[in-house]
Order: structure tokens, then sequence, then C-alpha cells
């Protein structure tokens, strides 16, 4: 399963790792990451 953090700092992103490690988390703050994340989706 993989979740998209949507702006600034990672929080969501932290929290979903430890709870299920085997999560995809992918972070978009930028045009830069958002062009890898849909890639990558």
């Amino acid at each position: 399963m993989t979740f998209v953090e949507m702006g600034p700092g990672r929080v969501l992103s932290g929290l979903g790792k430890r709870i299920e490690p085997s999560l995809t988390m992918l972070h978009v703050e930028d045009g830069k990451s958002l062009k890898a994340a849909l890639e990558v989706i």
C-alpha cells in the first residue's frame, strides 16, 4: 500500500512507517518531489 503526504514536514510519513514498516510512504513538497511521486504511482 502506498501513501502520499503533501506539504512541508514528514510527520505523517514517519508515523506511518512506525505503525507499518512495509508501507510505501511518498512525501511531496514541491514540483520535483511531485513528479517523482507520480512516477512511482
